[in-house]
């Protein structure tokens, strides 16, 4: 059973009970699936829903017209419906560029009234299947009235188009609006795709919202950045391994691996608002680090982060926070930093890309992503890897970062054209 040290395993396995009989069904999709990340959100992670996002989610249409479009022009599709996520949207468009007589695009959103008249319909039903707080169940069944509206937006788009050959690759399949078209266009005999945007699972302490990556896949395949990722859905989602294949990250070509063995400028890592508060147990080693060792220090915060430059006032002699509006790549690009410490990130890999040396805080980590022997717990911990890791020779480090980044990120491979269009590409393009 995969996650069952998890402190909200109970709940993520009601979760999976409830996604064998809730099924809402309209015109042929199921929009209990498509409503699936936000499903996992309110009963696996207690999330709440305010009346301004309920209303935006019953208002919400994406523009039929341009997916339309772009199918009539290619034989597939990448779509991108994420906003202020840079490095995201540079993955979509290099995924986009590898596959020979593919259209890209961005999905557009507008607001209408339509889907009022079907709220209260949906509203019964969820009522009955889904165990939860009014409001919760109140922005569920909005959210599947809009869906429904869009289905028929999409009817009345692709009206008499013949789609068969064609192949549609989301930049998100198992969520929000990406997720209602993949199970659209699949009932339409399009050949959908799910792609990872990052490493996701192996939950120690709580099971995050990104599970939905594993655990609401609604397209035919699945295309991992390497290997790791494909075992970790056959092993813990119980995936078809013939529908997985590891295809690879256009983002790092294959390079030679130069980690720096210096630490005299660190940068630190954070994830998700989940683990702020142990991100936040770390601030005070930094500082002794910086008093006893010269160290200095600087802190980049995930957008989803929840820490305010407030609470960070009383570490400013410590600790730099850094504008987190630039890219994680450009930001270890630009030579500023010897080393990292990342906490509950895959932002860790890309550090050993850009020749960072990563260590990771290991309080309550909650992602077992493989990895190095580079995990400490507390400032006396610190100073013992680093003087370990100043013992070994630099292109040892290198090459034991290279392999890694092989396995598990999908460094140097890029078999994305291979697998839509059936057709060879150079594994060492981008």
């Amino acid at each position: 059973m995969s996650f069952e040290s998890a402190s909200n395993h109970a709940e993520y396995q009601q979760f999976l009970e409830l996604q064998k009989v809730f099924k809402v069904y309209y015109k042929g999709v199921n929009l209990a699936e498509a409503c699936g990340a936000d499903i996992i959100g309110i009963t696996v992670n207690g999330e709440h829903k305010d009346l301004y996002h309920i209303a935006c989610e019953l208002l919400k249409r994406v523009d039929a017209k341009s997916l339309k479009e772009a199918f009539g022009k290619g034989g597939s599709v990448c779509s991108y419906g994420v906003k202020g996520r840079k490095d995201h949207e540079k993955l979509s468009m290099m995924i986009s560029q590898s596959i020979e007589g593919n259209e890209r695009v961005v999905l557009k959103y507008k607001y209408k009234i339509g889907a009022l008249a079907r709220l209260p319909k949906y509203l019964r039903i969820v009522r009955k299947g889904l165990k939860c707080a009014f409001k919760e169940q109140l922005f569920v069944a909005s959210q599947m009235a809009a869906y429904s509206k869009v289905i028929d937006d999409l009817d009345k788009a692709f009206a008499g188009t013949d789609l068969s050959g064609k192949s549609y690759i989301p930049f998100c399949a198992p969520a929000y609006t990406e997720a209602l078209l993949t199970l659209y266009l699949k009932n339409k005999g399009v050949r959908t795709y799910c792609t990872l945007h990052g490493n996701f699972g192996r939950y120690k302490n709580k099971i995050a919202n990104d599970v939905v990556n594993g655990a609401n896949i609604t397209s035919d395949y699945v295309l991992t950045f390497g290997e790791t990722q494909r075992n970790d859905l056959i092993r813990d989602f119980g995936m078809d391994g013939s529908r997985i294949f590891a295809a690879g990250n256009p983002k790092y070509p294959k390079k030679e691996i130069r980690m720096r063995n210096e630490y005299k400028r660190c940068v630190i890592i954070g994830g998700i608002s989940l683990y702020d508060k142990d991100l936040a147990e770390l601030f005070p080693v930094a500082k002794e680090a910086k008093e006893k060792l010269g160290i200095s220090f600087a802190l980049r915060l995930h957008p989803l982060s929840a820490i305010t430059k407030e609470e960070m006032e009383p570490w400013k002699d410590a600790i730099t926070l850094l504008d987190n509006t630039n890219t994680i790549n450009e930001m270890l690009g630009s030579g500023e930093y010897d080393f990292a410490i990342t906490h509950n990130t895959a932002t860790y890999y890309e550090c050993m890309y850009y020749g960072v040396k990563p260590l990771r805080w290991g309080r309550n980590e909650n992602l077992g992503f493989e990895g190095l022997d580079d995990k400490f717990n507390n400032f006396e911990e610190f100073e013992n890897i680093i003087n370990k890791s100043r013992q070994k020779r630099a292109d040892e480090i290198s090459q034991e970062a290279e392999n890694l980044l092989v396995n598990v990120f999908g460094m140097g491979i890029n078999k994305y054209n291979e697998y839509i269009n059936g057709t060879k590409q150079d594994e060492t393009s981008n």
